[in-house]
């Protein structure tokens, strides 16, 4: 198996490649397994509360079994991925009107 290195669609050599710093490591590609977007970790207003209540918060996310880390001066929610933003959501009796598969449904999933 020969392996292709490419920049902008155009073949180079490695040593091309290289210089320019496009090579992953595979650590690197570990850490973006499965993630198709950037837009995490997200930060929620809609699931935030109150930045006085953020102890208690925490400590009830914990016992729901999701443990969620909120911005201290705003409040906002953080989640670090959809996973996280759909069981949170559930969790607080939230749901995404607009929501596909996967999003926060009516109801949860019993």
């Amino acid at each position: 198996m020969k392996i292709v290195y490419k920049i902008n669609h155009q073949t180079v050599t490695k040593k091309e490649f290289d210089k320019h710093g496009r090579a992953m490591d595979l650590e690197g590609l570990r850490q973006h397994k499965g993630h198709s977007c950037s837009t995490y970790p997200m930060r929620s207003d809609a699931l935030g509360i109150n930045p006085d209540q953020i102890v208690e918060q925490m400590a009830a996310d914990k016992r729901h079994g999701v443990p969620t880390e909120y911005d201290s001066k705003t409040g906002e929610a953080i989640l670090t991925d959809p996973s996280h933003r759909r069981r949170l959501s559930e969790a607080n009796g939230m749901f995404d009107l607009n929501g596909g598969y996967g999003d926060p449904q009516r109801g949860g999933r019993n």
